[in-house]
């Protein structure tokens, strides 16, 4: 297993254990050899998710798309009324309005880009001071000021991931009646379908 030592740790520090197993077939080592087990960093919880890597990944950058959650930023009105106004163009009317969304839309890449530089930046320097004081406490016993520090790491790091957790609603596309009405026929409907779409029916390998 690599990554973390331990896969548990209790607030306080005092307490450590290690679960990393992974059920597999028989036949998966053979398809799979260069399997490997890594414990990710722990963050929100005290257990280390486990994340079973048998080949690497590759994925193209997504599209263009507007998320609801940049409607929460405060400088969100400012910039979109900015934009808006500062275009010039010409043409007929439906091409005037294409050609200012997309010029729109180049300045809110442009913005939303350098925003998630920033924010990624500081996720991932908080994240890193999360597991410097987990693998601290795989060996010792933190003092009373480090207990407070990643609790105040783990409280940021906490805020600052409310909007991606918006954005992962939004790709979802999962629209409730109501906020957090999960319980509706069209909820359970909506995950029956994509289970049902996203099943395997079976393999072919050499023929069989």
């Amino acid at each position: 297993m690599g990554g973390m030592k331990f896969t548990y740790l209790r607030d306080d520090g005092h307490k450590l254990s290690k679960i990393d197993r992974v059920l597999v077939c028989s036949n998966f080592i053979n398809f799979q050899p260069l399997s490997f087990v890594t414990a990710l960093a722990r963050e929100h919880s005290d257990h280390s998710p486990l994340i079973l890597k048998p080949s690497n990944t590759d994925f193209r950058p997504p599209p263009f798309c507007f998320f609801d959650s940049w409607l929460l930023r405060e400088d969100f009105n400012v910039l979109f009324t900015n934009s808006w106004n500062s275009f010039h163009g010409f043409g007929t009317p439906d091409r005037y309005l294409a050609d200012k969304l997309k010029f729109v839309q180049n300045i809110f890449r442009d913005w939303i880009g350098s925003e998630s530089g920033s924010k990624h930046a500081t996720l991932n320097q908080l994240k890193l001071n999360l597991e410097k004081l987990d693998k601290m406490a795989e060996t010792r016993v933190l003092t009373d000021v480090e207990r407070i520090s990643r609790w105040e790491y783990k409280h940021k790091l906490m805020e600052l991931e409310r909007c991606e957790k918006l954005d992962l609603q939004q790709k979802a596309k999962v629209k409730w009646i109501k906020d957090g009405d999960e319980n509706t026929r069209f909820f359970p409907g909506t995950l029956k379908h994509k289970s049902w779409k996203n099943r395997i029916h079976g393999l072919n390998i050499n023929g069989v």
